[in-house]
């Protein structure tokens, strides 16, 4: 296996193409390693920022939070809607309540796709003056995706766009993802471009904020 290139893509603007040397691949082309800044808000619009409740639609601020700052946000916004509302967060149960003297709904199935694993709540509709979270606060992805796309490769047989999950460690405001050798594009042809997107588990493209990666990619026959 040799090595194809190796990328610090920085200031970034997410899905944009990486120009390469070009090159002629017969065989396949692997991402052996990937790292990236974590740039990008864990609370962001149209992933986990939206809650319904009672027939209105309310945002969560765009940000990364703590528990804290986030049941910060979210009394916020629900006091803001009616002052009779109230939000808790159990640090021993890891779970957070809200409450209110008259019986609400909040509806997650109207929400985000992914506000209710941010507080914690499974994906339905709960009603009552004191609605608990059941599963502890997700405040980071659970895992990305990465999606290559090259330029230049024949298309059939061959495979010119993938997309796999990003599962990696989170640590020092980074992720490092280590596919072990997983099989990223293979085909022949002459390679000049490649397109690199982070989608989130949702397949949306994530906006990195500028934030910085690192890709090394090294190809071998196959």
């Amino acid at each position: 296996m040799t090595t194809l290139s190796s990328f610090h893509v920085t200031n970034n603007q997410n899905g944009q193409e990486i120009n390469l040397i070009p090159q002629d691949i017969t065989g396949a082309v692997y991402l052996t390693q990937m790292v990236i800044s974590l740039s990008f808000y864990s609370v962001r619009n149209g992933f986990n920022s939206k809650l319904h409740i009672d027939g209105t639609d309310l945002f969560i601020p765009e940000g990364t939070y703590s528990h804290l700052s986030l049941r910060d946000a979210l009394r916020d916004i629900l006091t803001a809607y009616d002052p009779n509302f109230n939000v808790q967060f159990n640090g021993n149960q890891d779970k957070f309540t809200i409450t209110r003297n008259s019986s609400f709904t909040v509806d997650f199935t109207l929400s985000d796709p992914s506000t209710y694993r941010l507080l914690g709540y499974n994906q339905t509709s709960l009603s009552g003056t004191s609605i608990e979270s059941t599963n502890s606060p997700r405040l980071r992805d659970s895992f990305l995706k990465l999606q290559l796309e090259t330029d230049s490769y024949e298309v059939r047989p061959y495979i010119k766009k993938i997309i796999f999950p990003i599962i990696g460690s989170f640590r020092d405001n980074m992720v490092y993802y280590d596919p072990n050798g997983t099989l990223a594009l293979v085909g022949r042809g002459q390679i000049t471009k490649l397109k690199v997107s982070i989608l989130d588990e949702n397949d949306n493209l994530i906006d990195l904020r500028f934030g910085d990666y690192f890709l090394y990619l090294h190809k071998s026959k196959v």
